[in-house]
């Protein structure tokens, strides 16, 4: 029975065509560079023991592709923080929820008045 490596992952940054790019260095067992980015960030995976220079190598190769899906992920327009409180409305399957405070131990549903669903959350 052979003992598999925990994967780690570290901040690390470094300058891409000038620019200055923080990301995610992610050693594990696996056998393939990978470099993505998504709503956290930049993130590049390698094998566990990839010198560092080899690592940024590969990022480096991938520089234009890197910060053109970063600039597009900055311009992204980004979901509207929710706000919840008494009588907040939200948007579910298509239908508005209302949510209710009210004194009780645990959340649930009900059906509202005007034919809609209100969620009752517990007060506190």
């Amino acid at each position: 029975m052979s003992a598999r490596a925990a994967a780690s992952e570290e901040p690390h940054s470094l300058l891409v065509e000038g620019i200055r790019v923080d990301l995610v260095l992610r050693r594990s067992a696996r056998r393939s560079f990978a470099l993505q980015v998504d709503h956290r960030g930049a993130r590049v995976s390698v094998p566990l023991r990839t010198p560092l220079g080899e690592v940024e190598r590969f990022v480096h190769s991938h520089g234009p592709w890197l910060l053109d899906r970063l600039r597009a992920r900055a311009q992204a327009p980004r979901a509207p923080l929710l706000e919840v409180g008494e009588g907040v409305s939200v948007p579910l399957f298509g239908r508005a929820l209302v949510l209710r405070v009210v004194p009780a131990r645990a959340a649930r549903w009900r059906g509202a008045a005007d034919g809609g669903e209100e969620l009752l959350l517990p007060a506190g």
